[in-house]
């Protein structure tokens, strides 16, 4: 389950979003919490705090700024990070280089592209409507912060407790902010380890007040401990299930559904755009882990039947999964990922290297489809023809392609002929 979801609530689609929580997490507990073997445990952290933040950068650049945010902090009010600040400031130093090196130009360009095109969530009523509909999530982490101010006040904890984790929920907060997930603050839990360790430094290893402490990870290791328990539990029932047989997506298992209600909407009676309509309003999901397996099946299934080559795929959806299910090539020049705050390229950079086009008719976002096939229309009906329909998809491929047909053997000749140009039919309706 990813953060801010119910425990139930099992997807992958976002899972660099847990992986970053914890890699934060961790880098926090580095530079706030001071190592007790002081010797080896120094130079141990700046090592293991450089890998994190190569990590954090690959993984989503908005957890590597809030790493970088914490370093930053850690070096003004930490003392056993400033007791070697010439290492942290060399291993700092190299990771920015690294970021800012040419072999990751290409990575930060697409980063400036989504920002300029919407991706950056900056509505301060956004916000506050996500902050005060979990009010009492955060409050746990206010009565931690004040809590702090008050020790720090009767001289009972340093200056440096509550500014590390004032730190830690207003970065937290910065990185939950660009997350789609509008609730659940992982890093956290930091402050209840920032206080078990004052405590135990003043009180000793009896005192009361630790066990209380404890609870707050205690109850996140729980609420995993169900999750992953549970997921077991249905992963286990292959009645459940509905699981690929085909593609290297290959034993790929989503909840099953009742089939029918794609080949119900496809029938022509309502028009395919109707399921999605819907969905839109109200429901997280357009389309369901199932139907989605059940449409990119069938796609698949029509690429890979013999009679089209391998050739650069796009899909006029938020994501391309085709080139990894058959093991073709992947067409250079598309977004990795299209939908809201995706910006739109240029047409001649998305499809230069594309020699099959799909058009999905049950589109996992179908605003985001939609406005592509208005965008692009004009481009895809000049360069290239619609050549299949399925239940799912239109297949286009490129002007003057001739799809193959199999030789006696059933293998499809990957030299296709060139044909004279032919006024190329109009887009079928969305």
């Amino acid at each position: 389950a990813n953060v801010g979801d119910k425990p139930n609530a099992y997807s992958f689609a976002m899972s660099y979003n847990r992986y970053g929580w914890s890699l934060l997490s961790i880098l926090a507990l580095i530079l706030f919490v001071p190592p007790r073997d002081r010797v080896a445990g120094d130079w141990i952290d700046v090592a293991n705090a450089g890998l994190l933040l190569v990590a954090l950068f690959y993984l989503k650049v908005t957890y590597f700024a809030g790493g970088l945010a914490f370093v930053g902090l850690a070096i003004l009010i930490s003392p056993h990070i400033r007791a070697r600040l010439p290492a942290w400031l060399a291993i700092g130093g190299l990771i920015v280089v690294n970021a800012v090196a040419p072999w990751n130009h290409p990575y930060l360009l697409d980063i400036l592209h989504a920002a300029a095109a919407g991706a950056v969530r900056d509505s301060l009523s956004f916000h506050l409507n996500n902050f005060f509909a979990n009010a009492e999530g955060y409050a746990a982490y206010a009565a931690g912060f004040v809590g702090a101010v008050w020790m720090w006040a009767r001289g009972m904890v340093p200056l440096r407790v509550p500014l590390a984790i004032a730190g830690i929920l207003a970065i937290g907060g910065f990185v939950l902010s660009q997350n789609h997930q509008s609730h659940g603050l992982p890093v956290g839990i930091v402050i209840a380890f920032l206080l078990y360790d004052q405590m135990r430094e003043r009180f000793g290893p009896a005192a009361p007040i630790l066990p209380m402490l404890m609870v707050f990870p205690l109850f996140a290791i729980g609420a995993s401990a169900l999750s992953l328990a549970g997921y077991r539990a249905h992963a286990g029932r292959a009645e459940l299930l509905q699981v690929v047989d085909r593609t290297q997506l290959k034993g790929l298992a989503v909840p099953a559904e009742r089939p029918g209600v794609l080949a119900a909407f496809a029938d022509g009676r309502f028009g395919a755009a109707l399921l999605n309509w819907s969905r839109a309003a109200q429901p997280r999901f357009e389309l369901s882990p199932a139907e989605y397996i059940e449409t990119i099946v069938e796609a698949a299934a029509l690429l890979g039947d013999g009679r089209h080559c391998r050739g650069g795929i796009v899909v006029l959806d938020q994501v391309n999964p085709f080139p990894f299910m058959l093991a073709w090539p992947p067409s250079h020049g598309a977004n990795l990922w299209s939908g809201p705050g995706a910006p739109m390229r240029p047409a001649d950079e998305i499809f230069a290297d594309a020699t099959y086009v799909l058009l999905p008719k049950f589109s996992t976002y179908g605003a985001w489809t939609e406005l592509a096939r208005l965008d692009y229309g004009p481009y895809l009906s000049e360069n290239f023809r619609a050549r299949e329909e399925t239940q799912s998809w239109i297949v286009l491929s490129r002007e003057g392609m001739v799809t193959p047909q199999p030789d006696l053997a059933g293998r499809a000749p990957c030299d296709m002929d060139r044909a004279p140009p032919i006024a190329a039919p109009p887009l079928p309706p969305l």
